[in-house]
This record gives C-alpha cells, structure tokens and sequence, in this order.
C-alpha cells in the first residue's frame, strides 16, 4: 500500500468514480479505485487513486486498510 498523505484541505467536489477494479479473495475485497473530483476555486478535475482492502461484516463492506 502506498504512503497517505495530509489533507489537502481543499473544496472538492466528488464527480464519479473511474473505472474501478475489484477483486475478490473470501471474506475481503482489494478495490482499485480512481476518484474524479471539481476543485471548485480553480474549476480544475482532480484525480486521486486509491487502493483499499473492504472486509465484508454483517451487512455491509468496511474499509480495513488503505485510507
């Protein structure tokens, strides 16, 4: 898993998700997966990759690792 880093504190946006990559390996999922977001000062797109493992509980998918 790659380094996170600080904050960015910055006002974006969510826009869509790209193209994301799942696989799975019994109770757990690695989910490769890239962000779409507006920085809405600049109007600019910002990208943000992340690779997350998702651990399946009683109802629902929750992040073990990645962020």
């Amino acid at each position: 898993m790659a380094h996170v880093g600080k904050p960015l504190n910055k006002d974006y946006k969510f826009v869509e998700l790209i193209n994301p990559i799942f696989k799975k390996s019994d109770r757990k999922l690695e989910a490769n997966i890239t962000v779409k977001y507006l920085d809405t000062v600049t109007n600019m797109t910002q990208l943000s990759q992340y690779q997350l493992i998702l651990k399946k509980t009683a109802d629902n998918w929750m992040i073990e690792s990645g962020i």
